[in-house]
């Protein structure tokens, strides 16, 4: 019989300081832990505070630096990307510097390799800031989302760390010039030590992302087997991301959880991003379903502020989707259009700084998705005139909107007026042709000169818009739908959209620009015109 007393120890809830520092899992054995015991170190404790360290005398805690390679140790380029940017105010500038550093390959490869020393003292920095100072409070965030410790550098951490690197000098800088006219909240520096607590999926579809952007980008004329060397690499990641994404589905713990969400959620970006999947659908479908898992969507938005970015985005694809897609085929987000209204309202102020469509405009695009919808199952109904009177009532919303009563009284008021014209403009073609095509609206000569006048102000105002670095990055759908009234035109105005869709496609470093060259190229060549006959499948073209 044991005659010792019988004690229960007591975990402590924190790793002890002498863990965290050499990046252990620390087994929380009070007093002292046994990994410590085991290399015969005394351990430091799990107080709140850093205990301190007493050296002996002539020694020294730190070594010294090579003074020859103080000069060397972080580019310009690096040193910009490694802190916030200060504002719009040097977005050109930066723009230009970051430029000629990433025109080269191997210049990026040395950057990637210097900067990838730099994750491991970023994630130090973050295990003591995160959640009110508590590294241990890290851990089960971590296992709730199914992310891994990540212990010592990946094989892929280069091609991570590069990804992250493009993104903070190459299109972050960019995008603070968007931002001038419409402050967006979720366009922002990202910081290195946020890799950590990512999940791997997260990890590769940053590469892709990246990727893609930089092989979109580069202008005509460049090397273009450098590109297609790196397309390998860009499939290698998106199989790893759907590998990572599919285990994580099949777990109960992981299946709907705020990282895998997240995962694909970006995932759809990135393949509309790269428009070399079809069926974006599927991954759309997949994302309701988890959603719905949790709650429903307008309950997740409210009630998780760190996915409402996701849900946002996720929405605004959708929506902008069904416009060019059919009206028997359209993606439903809402038992009801009041209730579509409803949501999208009661998030639209996240929304606006992605579109910069004024909010009476894009209610109106809501009821024209759903009036096409709802008409394309009575279409046999001749009878009933009510999607008659609704849609005349659409065309004088339209036709009542004043963009100069809605642009804003400010230093940028030019281009809030051209916002505003584009959008009109866009709307009213896009809702007459829309309407005739599934006989909604009778093809009248009054309607045809109306059309004309919608598509020459259009035309006016894309021309203008292109020229602004602020606006010019929301011309697509637009220029879309430019491209369709073209058709009722000569090859001039055709030749000139074609030009502007491949120069939208560099400036946005994707590929959905150019799928919609080829979807308006084949339609000119048809003898049809009609909205349903052009966009004869969902298509998605929204960056």
């Amino acid at each position: 019989m044991k005659t010792t007393e019988q004690t229960t120890e007591e975990k402590a809830t924190r790793q002890c300081w002498e863990c965290l520092k050499r990046r252990l899992v620390c087994d929380l054995t009070r007093p002292g832990c046994r990994k410590c015991q085991k290399v015969g170190k005394e351990c430091p404790g799990y107080d709140q505070q850093k205990p301190l360290q007493w050296i002996a005398p002539g020694k020294v805690s730190s070594r010294r630096r090579n003074k020859q390679s103080q000069p060397k140790q972080l580019s310009p380029a690096v040193q910009a990307a490694s802190r916030p940017s200060k504002g719009a105010e040097g977005c050109e500038k930066k723009k230009t510097t970051c430029a000629g550093v990433c025109s080269h390959e191997e210049r990026a490869l040395e950057v990637g390799s210097r900067f990838a020393a730099l994750v491991i003292r970023d994630i130090q920095k973050l295990e003591g800031a995160l959640h009110g100072g508590d590294p241990a409070k890290v851990i089960p965030y971590k296992e709730e989302n199914g992310i891994p410790h990540y212990g010592g550098m990946l094989s892929e951490t280069s091609d991570i760390v590069q990804a992250v690197y493009y993104f903070n000098t190459q299109i972050y800088p960019t995008m603070v010039c968007v931002t001038e006219m419409a402050p967006n909240p979720y366009i922002m520096y990202f910081p290195l030590a946020a890799l950590h607590v990512l999940p791997p999926s997260v990890h590769h579809i940053l590469v892709c992302f990246a990727m893609n952007h930089r092989i979109n980008s580069v202008p005509n004329g460049s090397d273009r087997q450098v590109v297609s060397e790196n397309w390998s690499k860009v499939y290698h990641h998106r199989g790893e991301a759907i590998r990572q994404m599919s285990n994580a589905i099949a777990l109960d713990k992981t299946r709907c959880c705020d990282a895998t969400i997240t995962s694909v959620l970006m995932f759809l970006c990135v393949e509309l991003q790269q428009s070399s999947s079809i069926n974006w659908r599927t991954h759309s479908d997949g994302l309701l379903k988890l959603l719905n898992m949790r709650g429903g969507l307008m309950p997740v938005f409210r009630t998780k502020a760190q996915l409402a970015p996701c849900i946002m985005l996720f929405v605004l694809i959708v929506i902008m989707s069904n416009t060019t897609s059919p009206a028997m085929n359209q993606f439903v987000l809402a038992g009801t259009v009041d209730e579509l209204i409803q949501n999208v309202t009661e998030m639209y102020s996240i929304i606006f700084p992605n579109v910069l469509c004024p909010p009476e405009l894009f209610v109106v695009l809501l009821r024209i998705c759903e009036l096409r919808s709802r008409a394309s199952t009575i279409l046999f109904d001749v009878d009933d005139d009510t999607c008659f009177i609704e849609a005349n009532d659409i065309l004088e919303r339209i036709e009542a909107f004043e963009p100069k009563d809605w642009a804003q009284p400010n230093a940028f008021y030019d281009e809030w007026l051209l916002i505003g014209t584009m959008w009109k403009a866009s709307l009213g073609i896009y809702a007459i042709c829309s309407f005739q095509s599934i006989y909604i609206l009778p093809s009248s000569p009054s309607l045809s000169a109306t059309r004309a006048l919608y598509s020459d102000s259009l035309f006016l105002a894309v021309k203008s818009a292109m020229l602004s670095s602020r606006i010019n990055k929301f011309v697509l759908w637009p220029l879309v739908v430019l491209g369709f009234s073209a058709g009722y035109q000569g090859d001039g105005l055709k030749n000139w959209v074609e030009q502007q869709l491949s120069d939208v496609s560099r400036l946005q470093g994707s590929t959905s620009p150019l799928k919609a060259r080829a979807v308006l190229k084949r339609y000119w060549a048809r003898e049809e015109r009609s909205w349903e006959e052009c966009f004869d499948r969902p298509y998605a073209f929204v960056v």
